[in-house]
């Protein structure tokens, strides 16, 4: 995927049935100085957490991308949150 407007190519690195928890990673990324943006929430943004709570994907998932130079941070914050889970 190209961004427009910084013509960076965005790469995905988790993909996610439920829309709360893809909200959470992205924030997670964020908060570690990764840009991440959610694909496929477009219909989903403005509504109500109780609505957020219950959302499908229009594919086959949320999906989690960043910009490819930060992709093995991504993945390796995303390794790290899955053993803490454990």
């Amino acid at each position: 995927m190209r961004d427009l407007l910084g013509n960076l190519k965005f790469v995905k690195v988790a993909s996610l049935h439920d829309l709360r928890v893809a909200e959470e990673l992205q924030k997670v990324l964020r908060s570690q100085r990764v840009a991440a943006v959610i694909i496929n929430d477009e219909k989903y943004q403005h509504k109500p957490d109780s609505e957020r709570a219950e959302a499908e994907p229009d594919g086959d998932a949320f999906r989690i991308e960043v910009p490819e130079a930060a992709a093995r941070r991504a993945r390796e914050i995303i390794d790290v949150l899955m053993h803490d889970e454990e």
